[in-house]
């Protein structure tokens, strides 16, 4: 259970302590995931997670690996099926659960710090739409998204490789499907303008 705390945390601690790699909203945001990672909700991750991958996940998965091994090491036991500090007063060794799930998060949030650069903000244009954006079609982006948005190609094709490894992972489920349909018919409904700026591309 402790490895599903690490991950949040983890990242709550890099947006506190390592504000130069983080946007201004990812650092907002990362003070909620203190809560949901003491919670035990560890979806808290899934939005950095689905931004920069290969940062993220192997970070946290040391970190979560370090955690575990460690409160095992110490014989900690958690008799709830659950996690989180709900449950602290089950467990039993409930410091030494603490030190390990503290220190496991800390070696995920030293990790994803030093994997991931600086901030750096994009420059503002007129119209808003950066020329070094790449081209794409907003019809293929529908159509791959209503077609093949259980696999997450639309994500692919317009370069969100996070998001399109995060949909292929949860293929099985069905939801990425719904959630790509309804993507596509929003491609269709948007103007131009909208959905370049949302995607960060340019119509060709």
């Amino acid at each position: 259970m402790i490895g599903g705390m690490v991950p949040p945390i983890a990242i709550a601690l890099s947006t506190t302590f390592f504000k130069n790699r983080w946007s201004e909203d990812e650092r907002k945001n990362g003070v909620v995931n203190y809560i949901m990672g003491l919670s035990f909700i560890t979806e808290g991750a899934i939005p950095y997670a689905a931004s920069y991958p290969l940062k993220v996940i192997p970070a946290c998965m040391i970190g979560s690996g370090v955690a575990g091994f460690l409160s095992w090491l110490f014989k900690c036991q958690l008799m709830a099926p659950h996690g989180g500090v709900f449950v602290f007063a089950t467990i039993k060794q409930p410091l030494l659960y603490i030190l390990a799930l503290a220190v496991g998060s800390a070696v995920a949030c030293l990790i994803l710090s030093a994997l991931k650069k600086d901030y750096q903000p994009q420059p503002m244009y007129v119209s808003g739409i950066n020329p070094s954006w790449p081209i794409k079609s907003k019809i293929a982006a529908a159509l791959l998204a209503i077609f093949l948005g259980g696999l997450g190609i639309h994500k692919f094709y317009l370069g969100k490789v996070g998001m399109g490894i995060f949909y292929l992972l949860f293929c099985w489920t069905g939801i990425p499907a719904i959630v790509g349909f309804i993507e596509g018919i929003v491609y269709l409904c948007s103007n131009d303008e909208n959905f370049q700026l949302k995607n960060h591309v340019r119509i060709g």
